[in-house]
């Protein structure tokens, strides 16, 4: 062929800059099982932690987005499928466009849930394959908190009363799997268990962690043989330093009594960074990520039958 070559290490020496230290290996989707390619984000973690961090960080504000979205989305979705099928009756305007209306949107909406549903899948197994094998990458300050909370929510929305809000018509249509998707959140917290700072941040999520939840997917897991009985059992001894963790925080905080009146009240500088402690872990999570957390706000949870979800 005619034209001009490409360029080559030979001619393009000049145009070429020196390496970063330590840098990522190429990210393939699928990097795992590979032993070569487990062991080289291994070697990178080790040798160049900061970086690594960022980018398990960002990993993780990826999972947290995008399992919101996608779950949001199926939430609507079931809203518009029961609107849409409701009878019409005599006092219904004939001539109104709401029913219209309401088809558009829910196209609209199935469309945004099979895009954020499917890149879900992929984050979550990408995140499920890094805490196999980089678990210590995983228990920073700037994150443990974070993935905890949002394990625990997640847990909380697939087992819990609002389970049914989930259920819609054909959710293979949306690449929408329960059971996988439970499944590989146990995983995660398997993966973790050994981390005592992940098995702490757990139990001091008071706004999804339940002693109950945990009995309620060990229920769901045995029922539809999502796991062996070996994972299930280990996930139960799991839930149960998790809620020993709960209960030593909940005696330490009796022991210790009221708060003197005197340390109540506003402590301006709250982002000081003194040396260590939560003003860093703050700091950290801001430079390594988004600081957004919609896990960390508001809310509650409920149980109950997983509402035919699965």
């Amino acid at each position: 062929m005619s034209g001009t070559t490409p360029p080559t290490a030979k001619n393009s020496s000049k145009n070429q800059s020196t390496p970063s230290p330590s840098p990522l290996p190429p990210f393939p989707l699928y990097p795992f099982p590979s032993p070569v390619s487990s062991a080289s984000y291994t070697n990178a973690f080790r040798t160049n932690v900061s970086r690594f961090v960022q980018f398990v960080n960002l990993l993780l504000n990826d999972v947290t987005y995008l399992l919101d979205e996608g779950l949001s989305k199926l939430t609507e979705i079931n809203k518009l499928q029961k609107e849409l099928d409701r009878p019409t009756t005599p006092s219904d305007d004939p001539t109104s466009t709401a029913p219209r209306e309401r088809e558009d949107l829910l196209a609209q909406t199935e469309r945004q849930a099979t895009s954020y549903i499917s890149l879900s899948n992929e984050t979550v197994s990408l995140l499920t394959k890094f805490t196999a094998f980089v678990p210590d990458s995983f228990v920073y300050p700037e994150v443990v908190d974070r993935l905890a909370r949002m394990l625990n929510f997640n847990q909380n929305l697939l087992t819990g009363d609002k389970c049914k809000n989930l259920k819609v018509k054909d959710p293979a249509r949306y690449r929408f799997n329960p059971k996988d998707l439970l499944s590989e959140i146990v995983d995660i917290y398997l993966n973790l268990a050994g981390q005592k700072a992940f098995v702490t941040a757990c139990a001091r999520d008071g706004r999804s962690y339940r002693r109950e939840v945990f009995e309620k997917t060990c229920g769901i897991l045995r029922k539809y043989s999502l796991k062996s009985a070996r994972d299930v059992a280990a996930f139960e001894r799991f839930g149960d330093e998790v809620e020993v963790v709960k209960q030593a925080d909940e005696e330490g905080e009796a022991d210790l009594g009221e708060v003197p009146e005197h340390f109540l009240g506003m402590y301006p500088y709250t982002l000081r960074c003194p040396g260590g402690g939560s003003e860093c872990a703050l700091l950290g999570m801001v430079l390594t990520g988004r600081s957004v957390d919609v896990y960390d706000y508001g809310g509650s949870c409920y149980f109950a039958d997983e509402q035919n979800l699965y």
